[in-house]
């Protein structure tokens, strides 16, 4: 009998390491940081085929800040802007407030917090590959391309939209000049804010260009473009935004801080609702005859109208003319228009209005 159950037991044994495989050492698995072999005191790690390495060694070797909270047995790595969050014998992580599920969850082995190679190192802007006839993993940290972020983000927008039958965003080089200011000023401050130390806040700058109706949406911290579509769509406000119908135009910058090359990247995506829109000078300035307006305009024959407004009562028109207008290839225009001295007008294209006083 009491053979019987040792043999039982053996066999529950067995099945219990097939049904749940221990953590395998790989004392012959080097791991290479930028070049450099990871020294650690504990090897690596082969979990569910995942490779797990030391937690200190590996965050240090990449410039990584790391600290643990025994209260709920988390790991917290901060790298520039990006902060991720892991959890030991759990599958859940957190980068930058949004929750993911890892392939496998860290754990502590000879006393040694153990961390996903792959996840970290991506996260924190790696390529990361296993070389199998070397059995050698490489983690190098990558240049950011910041022009290539932007270009794939709209890349992206585009295809979101298109998806729902809306038409694509198209570029305009008043709203790329200011989303190239307000990111460039972002990475340098270091700070994301809508408010500009120099330019004013977004209605001020928006002026300053000669523009109106423009919103603005930045970001901070996500290293790929894909990351920083799945943070916006996840805020109300700008998911409204990138879902709008009336929304044609826009202009995208990314840029990344100079005091940390890579490590800080910043974008700034500016907005216009409406089928057009002017750039001229909202201060006015007018003189009588030959009027020129400027603008954007999505359609091939827009419809721009003239009002003659009421002096007495300017939300009323006397009356009004239509132009119709053929912007250039990148959507802009420029076009005139013959008013009189003594009138007061209003020049609508979209959802902008120019109001033109010659009193």
């Amino acid at each position: 009998m009491k053979k019987c159950k040792l043999f039982y037991t053996a066999v529950l044994l067995l099945i219990a390491c097939f049904l749940f495989p221990a953590a395998v050492m790989a004392e012959d698995m080097q791991v290479k940081v930028n070049g450099e072999l990871l020294i650690t005191d504990v090897p690596p790690v082969i979990k569910d085929y995942r490779t797990l390495v030391p937690m200190r060694a590996i965050c240090e070797k990449l410039g990584a800040v790391v600290n643990y909270s025994a209260s709920d047995q988390s790991v917290v790595v901060q790298k520039g802007v990006v902060s991720l969050t892991l959890y030991l014998g759990s599958t859940k992580a957190v980068i930058n407030g949004n929750e993911i599920t890892l392939d496998v969850a860290p754990d502590v082995i000879e006393q040694r917090t153990m961390l996903p190679l792959r996840f970290l190192g991506e996260s924190l802007n790696c390529s990361v590959n296993w070389i199998a006839e070397s059995n050698l993993v490489t983690v190098d940290e990558v240049a950011l391309d910041a022009d290539a972020v932007a270009e794939e983000l709209l890349d992206i927008i585009n295809r979101q939209r298109a998806a729902i039958d809306l038409q694509p965003l198209l570029l305009a080089k008043p709203l790329e000049d200011m989303a190239f200011l307000q990111a460039r000023e972002l990475a340098l401050s270091k700070k994301l804010s809508h408010i500009s130390v120099t330019r004013g806040d977004l209605q001020q700058r928006s002026q300053q260009a000669g523009l109106v109706n423009v919103s603005e949406l930045l970001s901070a911290g996500s290293y790929d473009a894909q990351s920083i579509w799945n943070e916006w769509i996840n805020i109300p406000e700008y998911r409204a935004l990138l879902y709008a119908e009336d929304v044609r135009f826009a202009g995208i910058h990314a840029c990344y801080s100079p005091a940390k090359g890579a490590d800080d990247l910043y974008v700034s995506l500016e907005l216009v609702r409406g089928d057009g829109f002017f750039v001229n000078d909202r201060k006015g300035g007018f003189a009588a005859g030959e009027i020129v307006v400027n603008g954007f305009a999505y359609a091939e024959n827009a419809r721009m109208v003239v009002y003659v407004l009421n002096p007495e009562n300017p939300e009323l028109y006397l009356k009004r003319f239509s132009h119709y207008i053929t912007p250039a290839e990148d959507k802009s225009f420029s076009y005139t228009i013959n008013l009189q001295a003594g009138g007061l007008f209003a020049v609508c294209i979209g959802n902008d209005r120019l109001t033109i006083d010659l009193r």
